[in-house]
């Protein structure tokens, strides 16, 4: 069995590799059996293929960095055909001046058993302008449909040594060759580092080429990635961001140091987080840290209570809401705080730098914690201002405490937050090497169901249950709650639909705090076969269906929170009526104990009583405890779609 395995992988690595031997990565010379496959060798189910994905990074004799791109595309299936449609960003403002050039595109179709060529008309490229510093060069590829082969080149370059283009390796496509390259003066001194969980060979090289400045000939530096058959990034459940497994180089110039003739040029392009902290500091959002507060005289009448510390941050928190609206997700520099208050409404970074300043005033201790929304990926390895896309407030208790704050969020709390800004990498405003802050699991999180039920002589289900939800289980309810058209409607689609009940009445205690109490009666109707009724051990939803079925998995695997749920089950049964079968107890635990399972079931007389609990204790799990947590969930689920068989004797 083993030989016919290698001997069918062996072809296929022979077949691929023949095509690559056939084909000529030089534009304008696509052969016939390009155009001629019909599936791709290494995904026989990808839409289309990339057969040459090649990038230059260079340095010309303008003094600019110029990013050759050349790529060449098969076309298997019509869903692929928006590979045609081809968007080049670019920017142009007072610092920073880059110029997309030559842009040139074929599509080779065959036709009655002949290669036919289409070039692509100048009318098909056009500029369209973005915002006032991002413009994109736009152009579609003519006669593109299934079976056809395009490419496409094009340059860019940009006055801007420190704005340099990572080299993406990895698309939504496999890769048939792949050859990335970064060749720079050795006047210019640069920094590359691999992302992504494909791995690269990155091979250093001196070039035979040199690079001339007057008399002087310099070598060129170059760093290599060649890679043939790169698997395609396939989107998988629960990933935060899937750029930030996407395999790619990424460069950074971190100088120049250049003579000549008496002319001596010494510039530092790379940054330090001090650095990065120091401009900061020096920009608008250091002046608005120091700022007063606007809100003295409230904040005086909230701090003169006699009332826990935590109490005051929170109504601080809630002053600074109260009193001004957040209209937009995200923000980096502030405007000052007086501006702001009168106006009403502001970004992320209007409203925390406000209540960065208030709780300040407050005799707080506070933090500025810069990050990135897990959805937009993570802050770059490179420290650079650029890659941040927002921050929230860090303050301290005079115990030393931490709590994180979003004044931008109307649901959130103390610690508790959008997941999407739960973090596993913050950066600490002002800290140099060891300012990271670790923000996914800053609250203890708690879920607590207790249903009580009994069956009715027509077989039918009776009931009620109680729910209690602390922090981010709670601050979930909270936005659900808000976001629904009304309360009857809320019940309908989050209660109703989701356990299958029908809801007579319902009460919420607590919404819009971190402590939610909910309690619902409710009928439901069940599983009857003759004589014998079929109960779900957990009557209202435990866990639908496993989210992890896939028996493979490439990337890692990211819950939203952490937290413990457990679920106290009691079911009454009227005379006459008798369990025949039931689910067995069990108890699993996974990726070193820290997610564990528990059920654990017992009859006693005509009541049955059953109790789940769910531990998730870390955020982040890597692919090889991925079958860990498959078997585990796979458990969970076949104890909660089992069935209870109740006899009516």
């Amino acid at each position: 069995m083993k030989q016919i395995v290698f001997m069918i992988v062996s072809a296929i690595f022979l077949s691929v590799s023949a095509f690559a031997q056939d084909f000529n990565p030089k534009f304008g010379k696509v052969s016939d059996a390009e155009v001629s496959m019909a599936a791709c060798e290494i995904d026989p189910e990808a839409a289309a293929m990339y057969i040459y994905d090649i990038g230059n990074i260079s340095f010309s004799n303008r003094f600019e960095v110029v990013h050759d791109v050349y790529v060449r595309i098969k076309i298997f299936k019509k869903e692929a055909v928006d590979m045609a449609d081809v968007s080049v960003p670019y920017v142009s403002s007072n610092d920073i001046t880059e110029t997309v050039r030559g842009v040139e595109a074929n599509t080779y179709n065959m036709e009655d058993g002949k290669l036919v060529k289409t070039e692509m008309p100048k009318k098909n490229v056009f500029k369209e302008k973005v915002s006032d510093v991002l413009n994109l060069i736009k152009f579609s590829l003519p006669e593109v449909r299934e079976g056809s082969v395009i490419e496409y080149k094009y340059s860019l370059s940009t006055s801007s040594l420190y704005r340099t283009p990572d080299l993406v390796i990895q698309h939504k496509y496999p890769v048939l060759h792949s050859r990335m390259e970064v060749g720079l003066p050795e006047f210019i001194g640069f920094n590359v580092r691999s992302q992504g969980r494909f791995p690269l060979n990155v091979n250093r090289d001196i070039g035979a080429t040199n690079f001339t400045v007057g008399n002087m000939k310099y070598n060129i530096n170059k760093v290599i990635v060649n890679h043939d058959n790169v698997p395609a990034l396939k989107s998988e459940p629960m990933i935060w961001c899937l750029e930030d497994y996407r395999a790619k180089l990424e460069t950074e110039v971190s100088g120049i140091e250049l003579h000549v003739a008496d002319v001596h040029i010494s510039e530092q392009y790379s940054h330090s987080w001090a650095d990065v902290n120091k401009a900061l500091q020096e920009s608008k959002l250091g002046e608005c840290q120091k700022a007063k507060n606007p809100f003295k005289d409230e904040v005086k009448a909230i701090t003169s209570q006699s009332i826990p510390e935590k109490d005051k941050i929170r109504e601080i928190l809630c002053l600074v809401r109260d009193k001004v609206k957040c209209e937009k997700d995200l923000g980096l520099i502030p405007d000052s705080p007086s501006a702001v208050v009168k106006k009403g409404k502001g970004d992320r970074a209007d409203l925390n730098n406000l209540l960065s300043v208030a709780l300040k005033d407050a005799g707080f201790q506070t933090e500025i914690l810069f990050l990135n929304p897990r959805s937009l990926g993570r802050l770059s390895y490179f420290p650079t201002i650029q890659q941040i896309g927002t921050f929230v407030v860090g303050v301290k208790d005079t115990e030393g405490n931490l709590y994180c704050l979003d004044a931008g969020d109307p649901e959130s709390d103390l610690n508790v937050m959008d997941p999407d800004f739960l973090v596993k990498n913050a950066r600490i405003f002002g800290r140099n090497d060891d300012g990271w802050l670790d923000m996914s699991s800053l609250a203890q999180n708690s879920e607590s169901v207790m249903v009580l039920a009994s069956l009715e002589e027509n077989g039918d289900l009776k009931g009620n249950y109680m729910e209690t939800l602390t922090n981010q289980y709670a601050y979930s309810f909270n936005d659900d709650y808000h976001s629904a058209e009304s309360e009857d409607k809320f019940i309908e689609e989050n209660i109703e639909k989701e356990n299958k009940i029908e809801v007579s009445s319902a009460s919420f205690d607590g919404v819009g705090t971190m402590n939610v109490n909910t309690k619902v009666n409710f009928t439901m109707e069940t599983d009857k076969t003759g004589d014998h009724i079929y109960i779900n051990p957990t009557i209202i939803q435990f866990l639908g269906s496993n989210p992890f079925d896939r028996q493979q998995r490439t990337l890692p695997v990211e819950f939203d929170i952490t937290g413990n749920t457990s679920m106290q089950v009691t079911l009454m049964l009227p005379e006459g009526f008798k369990v025949e079968e039931s689910p067995s107890n069990i108890r699993v635990s996974a990726c070193g104990g820290d997610v564990v399972f528990r059920y654990l079931a017992q009859v006693t007389g005509n009541t049955i009583s059953a109790r789940l609990t769910l531990s998730i204790n870390r955020v982040f799990f890597d692919t090889e405890e991925y079958e860990d947590l498959r078997l585990l969930f796979g458990k969970i689920a076949e104890i909660c779609n089992s069935k209870i068989v109740i006899k009516k004797s």
